[in-house]
């Protein structure tokens, strides 16, 4: 009984640890940035906008590695071993459809790839700090905190990764701080980041390799917007894309496109199970 209250309370704690990240990402910069005078040279500059979001996405996550690390016993998986597995095994799908976006968002280039080498290489490195950020707290925090609370076992996992996806989504609805006409489209971000989270729990599961989970949600986070880089305006380009809202009927076909994503992730997390299941038959 006292174990089962200690769990408990140390499963509410890595709750509201993420919330507070989560909260400190969104909105504790913006306040930050106002309360010094910034906000408006740093949003009128997409350069030092994306600047300022790494070094804020860095900061919390090394704060979030030290907090695991004092309270927790977790292994996140910072390792070479299975990356190639984790990338191209257990996350072909999300590179097919990253491969897809590249090619679906193609705009006919106005600069040359030399000229806006140094402004990809900081985009780049931006939506890779937004993966580590976001795969840390959410895979290598919470997902472990759940399959530690309901046990390293199928039901266990699936709970885990089911909660700890549902919270990944759910952590999108802060942005409606920023743009709170943008429901339809905000509500659809929040879906499909509860499908991407399934798909990254299942290759960070099978793996055990959180660096693969990084690298695949931050090339396909730029691959939404690197062809808009090679465009005189690139900020205005960009920031065109989240100018209008979603309509209904362009959500339901975005939820469609990623379902076999949520199926993937499921079914090789069964499958993971399956195996194990025949091992241990085998053995007895």
């Amino acid at each position: 009984m006292e174990t089962n209250l200690k769990n408990k309370k140390k499963l509410f704690l890595s709750l509201g640890l993420a919330l507070v990240a989560a909260l400190a990402i969104i909105i504790g910069s913006r306040f930050l940035l106002q309360g010094i005078g910034l906000r408006e040279t740093i949003k009128s500059n997409d350069i030092l906008s994306e600047l300022f979001d790494t070094f804020k996405r860095i900061a919390l996550s090394v704060s979030i590695l030290l907090v695991v690390k004092k309270i927790y016993d977790i292994k996140m998986g910072f390792t070479d071993k299975n990356l190639g597995k984790g990338l191209f095994i257990h996350g072909f799908l999300i590179l097919i459809y990253t491969g897809l976006q590249f090619y679906s968002e193609y705009t006919k280039p106005e600069k040359s790839l030399l000229s806006v080498l140094p402004i990809v290489a900081i985009y780049l490195v931006a939506n890779l700090c937004t993966g580590l950020f976001e795969e840390i707290l959410c895979r290598g925090f919470l997902f472990n905190s759940f399959k530690e609370y309901f046990g390293d076992n199928k039901k266990g996992v699936f709970k885990a990764a089911f909660i700890s996806s549902a919270l990944f989504g759910a952590f999108h609805l802060l942005n409606l701080t920023g743009h709170p006409e943008y429901v339809v489209g905000t509500l659809t971000q929040v879906a499909y980041a509860f499908v991407f989270g399934i798909a990254f729990c299942a290759i960070y599961y099978l793996s055990g390799n959180i660096i693969s989970c990084i690298i695949l949600h931050g090339i396909f986070d730029f691959s939404n917007k690197f062809w808009h880089l090679f465009i005189v305006e690139r900020a205005e380009s960009i920031e065109a894309t989240k100018a209008v809202d979603m309509t209904l009927g362009q959500s339901a076909t975005l939820l469609l496109i990623f379902v076999p994503m949520l199926i993937c992730g499921l079914i090789q997390l069964h499958m993971a199970f399956k195996k194990k299941e025949s091992v241990r038959a085998l053995a007895h």
